[in-house]
């Protein structure tokens, strides 16, 4: 593994897949020293993983039929052919989250998507991590524009990704998202 490093802000790039940060546990400007990281998925991230995916309030916003048990959890990450990072707390390595960029079109375009287990929802996570991937979508995969597919009801994405500059561009009443109807809001922006 290399040992070089590219700082940007104060993330780490680790062979443009580990990205991290320093951080506390819950957000605050009077706790800047947070720590998450990213990193690949394992076995170990199952449980939280299953956790995430079937809290209510999680599960709300997802497609019509994500996991609800370890086998189908396996499954889903062995056929997963996207670009995704695992976000975890440094200290523990626990899983609390994805960042994901489901699709590039011709090198120029991606979309990117997020998923947080609800405990740490309105920590900061969040914004810290989609910002590191904008960052390496810029840096490292060129890429040129994102975009952001959001169910209309989920107001706390939608406000987290029009703070790291996203552009609502329409709401879709009545549309396909993940596999379910719902009213979506598209966003987009330069990366």
């Amino acid at each position: 593994m290399e040992s070089a490093y590219r700082q940007c802000d104060h993330f780490y790039l680790h062979n443009a897949r580990k990205v991290g940060t320093n951080h506390d546990k819950k957000r605050s400007a009077d706790h800047p020293n947070r720590t998450i990281g990213f990193t690949f998925k394992s076995g170990k991230d199952i449980p939280n993983m299953l956790q995430m995916f079937n809290h209510n309030e999680v599960r709300k916003y997802l497609g019509i039929n994500p996991p609800r048990d370890e086998h189908a959890m396996i499954e889903m990450i062995r056929n997963r052919t996207e670009t995704k990072w695992t976000v975890a707390l440094k200290e523990t390595d626990e899983f609390i989250g994805d960042v994901m960029i489901p699709t590039i079109a011709e090198g120029y375009l991606g979309e990117i998507g997020y998923r947080f287990m609800r405990e740490h929802w309105g920590c900061g996570f969040a914004h810290e991590a989609v910002s590191a991937v904008i960052e390496h979508c810029r840096s490292t995969l060129h890429l040129k524009r994102l975009s952001a597919t959001i169910d209309h009801e989920n107001v706390q994405s939608k406000k987290l990704i029009e703070k790291l500059g996203f552009t609502l561009v329409a709401v879709l009443p009545e549309s396909n998202l993940l596999g379910r109807v719902a009213d979506v809001a598209y966003y987009s922006r330069i990366v």
